[in-house]
This record gives structure tokens, C-alpha cells and sequence, in this order.
């Protein structure tokens, strides 16, 4: 349930993707962040709708698989985390990519990857699956933060949904 997000997200990371390049060629940065704004509220209005009607709804469809499903409503809400934070940070790794700094998103990939797979393999032993769900959000959540990061850094705009509380607005 939770990569329903995911899901929408990367469509609609693929429908901008194109003109994410181009604006970044073609405006100045001020117009470049307008745009940005812009593509991250509608990801985020769009996204935040499907998190609203998805978390209350699996809880009423988890049980319908079976009794044993019930307990995997808390792992799914852990791993919504992750996929909150996802989606108020913006399109982080499209914006890199599409403006020239692929390398910055494909080596964080790695070191979060890496993060999940010890973040996992020390929690599981303890939590079970839900240590292997807290993995994830929180490797999913560095991933973005740290392309957050680089993305404010290097190009100097906000993709976030927070661009009211920037500088760069």
C-alpha cells in the first residue's frame, strides 16, 4: 500500500522530467525556482490526497487478507514515514539529474542503500519486520535529506513544499 505513493510520484516525476531539464537551461534561477514550486505542489497536493484516503482505508483492508495481516498496518504506517518525508522533500533526485548532477543521486543511492540494508539487519533480530520497515523509512528519509541538501546547495532553490519559509522564493 505504501509504494502507491511511489507510484504516483514517479509518473508524475515522468511527465516533468523533460521540462525540469529545459527550465533549468532556459530560465533564470528565481523563474527556475517558480517552476519548482509549482511541479512540488502539485506532487504534493496530489500525493497528500492518496496519503489521506490510504492510511485510514488500510486499516480497514489489511484484515480482509487475514487475521496475520492486521499487525502489518503499523509496519505499512512506519514505512509511510519514509514516504512522507519523500514527498514534502520534492523531487530531489529528478531535479539533480535533469540539471546535470546525476553522479550526486546514484552515490547517495549507494550509501543509503547501505544504510538500509545495516539499519535492517541490526533491527530485524530485535523488531522483526517492523526493524526492517524502520530500515527503510529511515534510509528512504536520509536519501532525500541528503539530496535536500545538495540540491539547496549547489543550485540554490527550495523543492520543497516549505518554499514559503525560504530565502530563495
Amino acid at each position: 500500500m505504501s509504494t502507491v505513493i511511489s507510484f504516483a510520484l514517479g509518473a508524475i516525476n515522468l511527465n516533468i522530467r523533460s521540462q525540469v531539464a529545459e527550465d533549468y537551461h532556459q530560465l533564470n534561477r528565481q523563474q527556475f525556482q517558480q517552476k519548482i514550486k509549482e511541479y512540488t505542489t502539485t506532487i504534493a497536493t496530489i500525493s497528500s490526497v492518496l496519503i489521506v484516503i490510504i492510511i485510514p482505508l488500510s486499516y480497514f483492508i489489511f484484515p480482509l487478507y487475514g487475521h496475520e495481516y492486521q499487525s502489518s498496518y503499523s509496519i505499512f504506517l512506519i514505512l509511510m514515514i519514509g514516504q512522507i518525508v519523500n514527498v514534502f522533500s520534492g523531487s530531489v533526485g529528478l531535479i539533480l539529474s535533469m540539471s546535470g548532477y546525476a553522479k550526486i543521486p546514484a552515490r547517495t543511492f549507494y550509501l543509503a542503500f547501505c544504510i538500509n540494508i545495516v539499519l535492517s539487519l541490526s533491527l530485524i533480530h530485535n523488531l522483526d519486520s517492523h526493524g526492517v520497515a524502520i530500515g527503510v523509512a529511515v534510509s528512504q528519509a536520509i536519501w532525500n535529506l541528503i539530496l535536500l541538501y545538495y540540491v539547496i546547495k549547489i543550485l540554490k532553490i527550495n523543492p520543497t513544499v516549505f518554499t514559503f519559509l525560504n530565502k530563495y522564493t
